[in-house]
């Protein structure tokens, strides 16, 4: 998760002091969330990604494309050179500065040449009601929800969440205050 305070620490990593069993103290790296995914070989998604600072954005610039077997100097570790290991991919998400996000900032065109945008919509209502079944079974699979909750209760939340998404959007059934007979659509801001 991203905020204009992420830094460079926070993604390479940054090197610590530790006492010894002796008294004395020895340095350590400490990895980032980055080099933790490339020396595991795990995906890293960054979430909200443009709330980064644009300095450490473009230092990972130069890491966009690189794929497992690549080695890489993670000058934060003293240079010392990682090899991405498989299973690791790099992904981000973004609400992009637009008219529902004004306080967002876009992406600068390097970045984005880079990046595969996708919109991503809000799940419909059926597959969030399944996801949140899944969500509540136990280690065992067992699913601790009585019949009606799952049929009345769930199945509400799920629709009262499709119309906050659908009001949001400004696709909803509800209109502004005294905008009914205009039919103007009521949309919400946050």
């Amino acid at each position: 998760r991203s905020s204009e305070r992420t830094g460079p620490a926070d993604i390479f990593g940054k090197t610590l002091l530790k006492g010894t069993a002796s008294g004395a103290t020895e340095t350590f790296f400490q990895p980032g969330r980055y080099t933790t995914a490339i020396d595991e070989g795990v995906p890293l998604v960054i979430d909200e990604f443009n709330l980064l600072d644009l300095i450490v954005r473009f230092q990972l610039k130069e890491l966009y494309n690189r794929r497992p077997g690549d080695e890489i100097t993670i000058q934060e570790d003293t240079g010392m050179r990682h090899k991405i290991k498989e299973g690791f991919a790099f992904a981000a998400t973004a609400n992009l500065k637009s008219e529902k996000y004004k306080d967002r900032f876009d992406l600068d065109p390097a970045e984005s040449r880079v990046f595969e945008m996708r919109r991503v919509d809000f799940l419909p209502k059926e597959e969030l009601y399944d996801l949140c079944l899944a969500q509540m079974l136990d280690n065992e699979g067992r699913l601790r929800l009585s019949k009606k909750d799952a049929q009345d209760t769930l199945k509400r939340l799920v629709e009262a969440a499709e119309m906050v998404q659908s009001s949001f959007l400004g696709a909803g059934s509800f209109y502004e205050e005294g905008g009914g007979t205009k039919k103007k659509t009521a949309v919400l801001e946050k």
